[in-house]
């Protein structure tokens, strides 16, 4: 189980915890949880953003390399 990861509780902690006690530190682990997820995004976005631009410029030139190749011709042995 995950659970005990995040909150630091052994697995027998939180089966002997109160209801009320359990659903508090559920919230608080789901709120936790949800500013990480959002502070990632963030990370993942201006990340993202900073290297498109590098990602286009190789694409390009990818396409420039292949478009100047060509397939050799091989003729086939005559019997």
């Amino acid at each position: 189980m995950a659970l005990y990861y995040h909150i630091r509780l052994q697995s027998s902690e939180i089966e002997n915890l109160p209801f009320y006690e359990f659903e508090i530190t559920m919230k608080e682990l789901s709120e936790l949880l949800k500013q990480k997820n959002d502070a990632e995004r963030k990370a993942h976005g201006q990340q993202q953003d900073s290297s498109s631009g590098d990602v286009g410029k190789y694409m390009g030139m990818a396409k420039n390399m292949t478009s100047g190749m060509k397939m050799p011709k091989f003729s086939r042995p005559k019997f």
